[in-house]
C-alpha cells in the first residue's frame, strides 16, 4: 500500500510539472510572437533601433530561432552594416541550411561586400530552396559566374 502511494504521488508531480512545462511553453510561444509582430511594426515605422533591441530580447528567450537573426540582419542592412548583417545571416543558415531568405540576404551582403563567389553560392542556395531571387540580383552576378 505504501508502495502504490508513493507512486501515485510521483505520478501526480510528474503531471503538475509537465504541464507547467507545457503552458510555460505555450506563453512563450505567444510572447515571441507577440515581440515579433511589435518589431515588426517598429521596422515599418522606421523606428530600427527599436525593433532591433526587440529582436535581441527575443534572442535572449529563443537563440536558436533563425527567423530572428534574418530580422536583424535586414535591419543591419538598411543601416549600411553588410557585414554585420551576414554575420546574422550565417547563424540563421547554420540553425536552419535551408533557410532561402537567409541565403538570398547573404547573396546581396556579399555582393555588396565584393565577395561575389560567396554572393553566387548563396544566390543558387536561396534559388534552391525556393526563393524568388530579384532578377537584379541574378544580372549583377552574372559576370562574376564566367
Amino acid at each position: 500500500m505504501k508502495l502504490s502511494r508513493i507512486i501515485l504521488s510521483v505520478s501526480i508531480i510528474i503531471l503538475i510539472i509537465l504541464g507547467f512545462t507545457a503552458w510555460k511553453l505555450k506563453h512563450t510561444t505567444e510572447r515571441l510572437k507577440t515581440s515579433s509582430s511589435a518589431a515588426i511594426s517598429y521596422e515599418k515605422a522606421g523606428m530600427h533601433e527599436e525593433a532591433a533591441d526587440l529582436y535581441c530580447r527575443m534572442l535572449e528567450r529563443d537563440p536558436d530561432n533563425p527567423g530572428i537573426y534574418v530580422n536583424l540582419a535586414a535591419i543591419q542592412v538598411k543601416k549600411g552594416n553588410f557585414e554585420k548583417a551576414a554575420e546574422l545571416c550565417e547563424r540563421a543558415v547554420a540553425l536552419d541550411p535551408k533557410n532561402a531568405t537567409a541565403h538570398n540576404n547573404l547573396a546581396v551582403a556579399y555582393y555588396t561586400l565584393e565577395k561575389y563567389d560567396l554572393a553566387i553560392e548563396h544566390c543558387d542556395l536561396a534559388v534552391k530552396y525556393g526563393y524568388k531571387v530579384k532578377p537584379e540580383l541574378i544580372k549583377l552576378l552574372q559576370p562574376y559566374r564566367e
